[in-house]
């Protein structure tokens, strides 16, 4: 199997843009019709800048990578599952809950484009469960 690829809606995206370049717009504003230099408007820069770096890096990663062998959330600190390790998983309220003996690991389907959700729902339901766990399905 290739890396498949979830990714994030579109809303996700351009909001997380978006709301970069208006604290970044807020700040040089601010900094521009002050007289004096106040560390809150380079602040407001700075957060304009972090929601900026964390919409590329959505955009570039994108919300999931599932592999032959994991599952990966392109996050920064992102969690990883190893497939073959998996005990639980259960679907509730369109979010995926997948377990390990020590580990859990939820897919908030409220990110996920629409086209990578038949891919998702697809893929959740190929993990092949241990024979004495298929009833917590």
């Amino acid at each position: 199997m290739n890396n498949l690829i979830i990714k994030y809606k579109n809303k996700r995206l351009y909001t997380n843009l978006i709301l970069g370049l208006v604290w970044i717009l807020l700040g040089v504003i601010g900094l521009w019709e002050s007289d004096n230099i106040k560390w809150s408007k380079f602040l407001t820069i700075i957060i304009g800048f972090l929601y900026l770096g964390m919409s590329i890096w959505e955009f570039k990663y994108q919300y999931l990578t599932i592999t032959d062998k994991l599952i990966k959330e392109n996050a920064l600190f992102g969690k990883k599952i190893l497939i073959n390790d998996i005990i639980y998983k259960r679907k509730f309220a369109g979010d995926y809950k997948l377990k390990t003996a020590n580990k859990s690991f939820s897919i908030n389907t409220n990110f996920v484009h629409p086209d990578s959700i038949a891919k998702l729902d697809s893929f959740i339901d190929s993990i092949a469960l241990p024979e004495d766990k298929k009833g917590n399905q």
